[in-house]
């Protein structure tokens, strides 16, 4: 593992112990997600505002919020959840030294080293 990703590994100290230990998949919150993430910070960062109503994916209704002014709000609690699951899960991965792979289209994202 490269010591750039061992640093980050090292930020999800174990958040328990006892029998979590053992099986820390069986945790909700074994890396302490929970303490790096909070909705204030989602909001702050804008997460929920979306793209224009005609731009909309059938499969995003259940995710947004509403609409305001021809756009959409992306509902916060359910963003939330999922990013905290995702975070989660690819803490575990990183623990166990597994393989995590970025994929973009995007042109302006340049190589990770």
């Amino acid at each position: 593992m490269r010591a750039s990703m061992r640093a980050i590994v090292r930020r999800f100290e174990p958040a328990t112990t006892g029998s979590a230990l053992l099986d820390p998949l069986q945790h909700p919150d074994y890396f302490g997600i929970g303490k790096i993430l909070s909705m204030r910070e989602l909001f702050d960062a804008r997460v929920h505002l979306g793209h224009k109503e005609g731009t909309l994916n059938e499969l995003m209704k259940p995710y947004l919020f509403g609409s305001r002014l021809g756009y959409l709000v992306i509902d916060l609690e359910k963003t939330f959840d999922h990013l905290f699951r995702a975070l989660n899960f690819v803490a575990h991965i990183a623990y166990r030294d597994g393989i995590i792979l970025f994929i973009t289209r995007h042109q302006q994202v340049q190589t990770v080293t």
